[in-house]
């Protein structure tokens, strides 16, 4: 899920906190099981620090405000709700969950801030260098699964920054630290420089944003039988094939509304998908295109893919890197499960189609019909392979950087991080033959399979 947790409302569940009982607020110094975060809760406020074995910076300060309902305690970012504290549950420590994620993050009381925080990160060079190099170096999840030498990474950086560098050289030496591992979720902003550089998996192509946008105001209208209706500005779209099949086009999983909060959000796509999914029941079949999808929330996600069965059944497992000195220790697995929505569902056959600019939120959707059964067939190419939610960190000098800290798993435990989840049936998404001809082939591909007869569904030769 692409939502940053300095810009994004979160709610705590309190796990068997001293304050549980009595539904007082949390006091005192709290540092998480991974993500390397400290927060202090205060008469009147929160205050957070981002952290490494050797590293603080202090960060995003939060006014308390009234609770909602419920709540021990709610921290406001200006008028917009940033935290909110709810007693729950049986284990010590407490859990931070951000709405639109599908887990939490869990904490334990300290004394006291860590000693590297009595006198934080200074913004110098050689400062900025080690929060963005302890950070990853203490966080990423990836480096063995992207062949990624980070000693190597570091010193060839510390060689290039050697005498007097610039702002532009740091950014540079930042930068081309990260490009290697072709991770999406994984980057630096320099936002007084102008500069933020992203890096695709070279082996699904590039699609340059200005053929990015043309695709996105090109839907297959030659394939449908009337108009296409369009809902959550134009992020969601409906029409309907021949033969009684319905089409569903999906282009992220958020800014479904002026505000972009989750919570906005997610009322528009349930008055979205009351709309779609009546109509979408009627026909025989459905395709579900998530070709173009820039990602969002994973809740989001799961939203949608709640429309799409009677019964429950698992959907993924998430965990995220745990020990700054061993990258093979993660958090304990998270169970996410789904569930079937009281609204309008379809439960019929289904295709999907995928490719490289399938991203995030859209993976996660992805991955959590892998379950579904009826099974869903997948058509296209491989998703871009990058699910986790991104650890949004500060420099010294503000700065901006993201990384992949966690790992999601298929109910089978498979991980396709990197490689992105691979289709059924491999077709060409969006080729240059097609854009010349007019074609949609995968479409095509995907209309043939739902015409076959149920039984031989499974034969994706």
């Amino acid at each position: 899920m692409t939502i940053p947790p300095a810009f994004s409302a979160l709610t705590l569940l309190l796990l068997g906190s001293p304050f549980q009982t009595s539904g007082a607020p949390p006091t005192g110094i709290w540092q998480s099981e991974g993500y390397g975060m400290v927060w202090e809760f205060q008469a009147d406020g929160l205050q957070t620090w981002e952290v490494t074995t050797m590293t603080c910076v202090r960060t995003a300060r939060f006014a308390k405000g009234p609770p909602p309902p419920g709540a021990a305690a709610a921290f406001f970012d200006g008028s917009a709700t940033a935290w909110i504290v709810r007693p729950a549950g049986k284990a010590t420590g407490l859990v931070a969950h951000a709405p639109g994620t599908m887990s939490g993050i869990r904490f334990r009381q300290v004394s006291a801030l860590p000693a590297v925080c009595r006198a934080p990160t200074a913004n110098t060079t050689e400062g900025n260098f080690a929060v963005f190099e302890r950070t990853l170096r203490e966080h990423y999840a990836f480096f063995g699964l992207r062949r990624l030498d980070w000693d190597g990474q570091v010193a060839e950086a510390r060689r290039r920054l050697a005498g007097a560098p610039s702002p532009q050289d740091l950014y540079q030496a930042l930068e081309q630290m990260v490009a290697p591992l072709e991770d999406l979720h994984t980057d630096v902003t320099a936002t007084d420089l102008n500069l933020r550089a992203r890096h695709f998996r070279r082996s699904g192509g590039v699609i340059d944003p200005v053929r990015y946008r043309a695709l996105l105001a090109a839907p297959p209208r030659r394939y449908l039988t009337g108009g296409l209706e369009s809902w959550c500005q134009d992020w969601i779209q409906y029409g309907e094939l021949a033969d009684s099949v319905a089409y569903l086009r999906i282009m992220r999983e958020y800014s479904y509304t002026p505000s972009g909060r989750f919570e906005d959000d997610s009322l528009a796509l349930t008055a979205a998908l009351d709309s779609i999914m009546p109509r979408v029941a009627r026909r025989r079949a459905l395709v579900i295109d998530l070709r173009l999808n820039g990602g969002g929330a994973d809740a989001i996600a799961m939203m949608i893919v709640s429309r799409l069965t009677k019964v429950s059944y698992p959907a993924f497992a998430k965990q995220a890197r745990s020990d700054p000195e061993h990258p093979e220790r993660f958090t304990p697995l998270e169970r996410v499960r789904v569930s079937p929505a009281r609204g309008a569902r379809f439960e019929g056959p289904a295709v999907l189609l995928t490719g490289p600019w399938t991203l995030s939120a859209g993976e996660v959707l992805t991955l959590a019909l892998i379950g579904r059964r009826p099974r869903i067939v997948r058509v296209g190419e491989s998703t871009q392979g990058i699910f986790a939610d991104e650890l949004v960190r500060q420099l010294p000098n503000g700065w901006r950087f993201q990384l992949s800290s966690e790992r999601y798993l298929a109910p089978d435990g498979t991980n396709f991080e990197g490689a992105g989840i691979p289709p059924d049936r491999m077709v060409p998404v969006f080729p240059e033959s097609d854009q010349l001809s007019g074609r949609d082939g995968a479409l095509e591909a995907a209309l043939e399979i739902l015409a076959r007869p149920a039984t031989s569904r499974k034969d994706n030769r």
